[in-house]
C-alpha cells in the first residue's frame, strides 16, 4: 500500500519545485490575452456551478465529500494524504495527470488545479452551515479557461458535454454522499444505486 500511495502523491522535493514553476508557467500562458474583442476573451472561460443542501452537521459532510472526492481522484488516495500545497497524480483510467491541491480548509473549502490539452481547470467546493449546524449547503464550481474562445460549432459541443459530465457527476456524489452519512434508509439505497448507475452510463454515452 505505501508504494502504491507513493505513486499517488508526489513526494519529491525536486519533482514539486518542477511542478510548481510548471503550474505558474501555465497560468500566465493562458491568463494571457488573445482576442481584442472582450466578448471573445470572455468565451474563453467556461463556468460550471451546481448547488446542493445535506441535512447534517458540516463536520460529517466536509469529512464524507473530501473522501469521494479522494478516491474520485485516485482509488488509493486517502483523505490523511490530502494537504494544501500537495500535488498529486490522478488514476490511469484519468490519464495521469498532474493535480494540485491549491487550498484544503477543514470544513470549508476545497479547490483542485489541473492543466490538460492547453485548458486551465479549477474545482472549488464551498460548505456552509445554518446557525444550527444541521443543515450544510455545498456549492461547487468548475472554472475552465483555454487558449481559445467556444465560439465554433465542435467548441460549445465538446464545452457541452463536458459540462452535462460535470453535472451528472455532481449528482451522483450527492447521492454517494447522502448513502455514506446514513441519510437514506437501507430500504431505498437499492433504488438510489441504480438511479447512480442509470446516470453514470448516461454520462458515459455522451459524445
Amino acid at each position: 500500500m505505501a508504494k502504491e500511495l507513493k505513486s499517488v502523491k508526489i513526494l519529491d522535493q525536486k519533482v514539486i519545485e518542477e511542478n510548481q514553476i510548471e503550474f505558474e508557467k501555465n497560468r500566465e500562458e493562458i491568463n494571457k490575452q488573445v482576442y481584442t474583442s472582450v466578448i471573445e476573451e470572455r468565451a474563453r472561460v467556461k463556468k460550471i456551478i451546481c448547488r446542493a443542501k445535506i441535512k447534517k452537521e458540516i463536520e460529517s459532510v466536509f469529512h464524507q465529500y473530501l473522501n469521494i472526492t479522494a478516491k474520485d481522484l485516485h482509488p488509493n488516495l486517502e483523505v490523511d494524504q490530502l494537504e494544501e500545497g500537495g500535488f498529486y497524480v490522478t488514476s490511469k483510467s484519468k490519464n495521469r495527470i498532474t493535480f494540485l491541491v491549491k487550498k484544503l480548509e477543514i470544513n470549508k473549502e476545497i479547490m483542485v488545479e489541473w492543466f490538460s490539452k492547453d485548458q486551465w481547470f479549477t474545482r472549488t467546493i464551498v460548505f456552509s452551515s445554518n446557525s444550527k449546524n444541521n443543515v450544510t449547503k455545498i456549492k461547487y464550481m468548475d472554472i475552465s479557461k483555454g487558449k481559445r474562445s467556444i465560439a465554433g460549432f465542435m467548441e460549445r459541443h465538446v464545452a457541452g458535454v463536458y459540462t452535462k459530465r460535470q453535472q451528472l457527476a455532481f449528482i451522483v456524489s450527492m447521492f454517494q454522499l447522502k448513502i455514506d452519512l446514513g441519510i437514506y434508509p437501507k430500504s431505498k439505497i437499492p433504488a438510489i444505486e441504480k438511479r447512480m448507475e442509470r446516470a453514470l452510463n448516461y454520462s458515459r454515452e455522451l459524445y
